[in-house]
Formats: structure tokens, C-alpha cells, sequence
């Protein structure tokens, strides 16, 4: 697809991952030059594109400055992990090795010492 074409609201704000009314305000605001053909807003792909790219530049400088402050304050230093007191019933607790992100989901060596499968364990959840 050519840079130079022109996209409706809709092509541009899926291509940005946006509703097209979000996508609309930000053309009303002036953030992209749009042209109207007929009643219907239209973006050049170029300017969609080039919008794409500033705003993950963006995004990648302030999760930069965060990681820097959270390495200078040493918030990486003190990031640890606390002990979870271990009762028969609660899905929470955990081995020292065993760091999962769904809090819900149930280890394999969890549901081994309560005598289930995990298929079963997950089943009752």
C-alpha cells in the first residue's frame, strides 16, 4: 500500500488500534492534517504512519524514564517477592520457584501435594 494513499477514519484508526471516534478527536484537535471528500474525513497513510512511529517513540522514552528512576531510587533492589503463608485451600500460595502471573492459575507441584492434576485442579476454579 502505497504512503501517498488516502484511508477513511476507520482503516486509519484500526491501523492505530484506536476507536474511530478517539481517532476522529484527535484529527479535531489538530493532532494530523485530514482532508474531507464529500462529508467524509480522509488521512494520507503517511501521516497515519509518522503518527504511529512519534507516538511509540514516545512511549518508549517515558518507559526509559521510569526503568532509570526505578534503577536510581532502587526500587530493583527491593523488588522481592513475600512469603506467602501456606494453608490447604488457598490458590495463592507458593514455592520459592514458582512465580506465576495469573494468581488464579494453579502449579503443577501445588495441585501434586494436594493429590489432584492440574486439569482437575483448574476445573475447580
Amino acid at each position: 500500500m502505497p504512503d501517498n494513499q488516502a484511508v477513511t477514519t476507520q482503516r486509519a484508526a484500526d491501523i492505530l488500534g484506536m476507536s474511530r471516534p478517539f481517532f476522529v478527536k484527535l484529527l479535531e484537535t489538530g493532532v494530523m492534517p485530514f482532508h474531507r471528500v464529500g462529508n467524509q474525513r480522509r488521512v494520507y497513510l503517511r501521516d497515519v504512519l509518522a503518527y504511529a512511529q512519534k507516538r511509540d517513540q514516545e512511549r518508549h522514552a517515558a518507559l526509559d524514564r521510569l526503568s532509570r528512576a526505578a534503577v536510581e531510587t532502587g526500587l530493583y533492589d527491593r523488588n522481592t517477592f513475600p512469603e506467602v503463608a501456606r494453608t490447604s485451600e488457598s490458590r495463592f500460595s507458593r514455592s520459592p520457584g514458582c512465580l506465576r502471573l495469573d494468581p488464579y492459575a494453579s502449579c503443577s507441584h501445588v495441585a501434586a501435594a494436594r493429590g489432584r492434576s492440574v486439569a482437575s485442579e483448574q476445573l475447580n476454579t
